[in-house]
């Protein structure tokens, strides 16, 4: 539909002035919400997840809202714990997080409708949530195993876990034909390609390239990114076949944590 939603800076170190919409095209920006960060658009594109402080404790929990701005409600309230990283389900009915907490990180999952949530880690253990599966059967994960990190795979209700892809990643999605998986390297910059059936990964997009990247979202044959430009920032569009970058539209300063609808 050519929409945008990103978090727009603030002047004030570590703190975002709020949740904006806009055309791919740049035009009709507007904002939907103040102090929140890092949206993702539901599969339908009708509603935007978002992480936000709670007035009451200064932690930050997931919300959920309409693509509007109207009907704010929140999903989860962890006391003394960061939940962040919102990432839907195809269906759109679940939203799976990370709980960070006492130096561990947990993968849980609530329910939008219900707002009934199940935690899917067990024990003190170092587990973030990544992307689902195109079909909603698998959960994609970070778990530092041991001395390394590893990409592991669950069900939805936390059951059958499996490694995958070695490595840690800040995993994006699953490729279309749902083998390979599409994520950031935390060591090794660039947007690496990775096949589930541990054939040997591609670059998709180097790390020189990425240098002047602030966020990237897959798109089919290539990505969309927020970039730094002299007038600030602008989104583009990024071919994997042509290695070539093209500005869409000049974004307002500060932009960062794209979602694509």
């Amino acid at each position: 539909e050519g929409r945008i939603v990103f978090s727009r800076g603030s002047d004030v170190p570590g703190e975002f002035s709020g949740i904006c919409v806009m055309r791919a095209d740049g035009e009709n920006e507007k904002e939907l919400i103040f102090g929140g960060y890092g949206p993702a658009w539901s599969p339908d594109g009708t509603q935007i997840a978002f992480r936000r402080y709670t007035d009451d404790d200064n932690w930050n929990n997931i919300f959920v809202m309409y693509a509007d701005g109207s009907k704010v409600r929140q999903l989860t309230e962890s006391a003394g714990a960061e939940d962040d990283y919102p990432a839907w389900s195809p269906d759109g009915k679940q939203i799976a997080f990370s709980v960070f907490q006492d130096g561990c990180c947990a993968v849980n999952v609530v329910d939008v409708e219900t707002h009934t949530r199940r935690c899917l880690s067990s024990g003190k253990r170092h587990e973030i949530a990544g992307c689902w599966s195109r079909d909603g059967t698998w959960l994609y994960y970070n778990f530092h195993c041991g001395s390394e990190w590893q990409i592991w795979k669950m069900s939805p209700e936390g059951e059958d876990k499996q490694a995958v892809v070695s490595g840690r990643y800040t995993l994006l999605e699953e490729t279309p034909q749902r083998a390979s998986l599409v994520g950031l390297h935390y060591d090794e910059p660039g947007l690496w390609l990775l096949p589930l059936d541990g054939s040997p990964r591609e670059c998709l997009v180097d790390a020189a390239r990425l240098v002047g990247w602030v966020c990237v979202c897959p798109a089919d044959g290539g990505a969309h990114f927020i970039g730094r430009i002299p007038q600030g920032r602008c989104l583009g569009f990024y071919d994997f076949s042509s290695g070539h970058a093209d500005t869409l539209a000049i974004l307002p300063a500060g932009a960062s944590c794209l979602s694509m609808a």
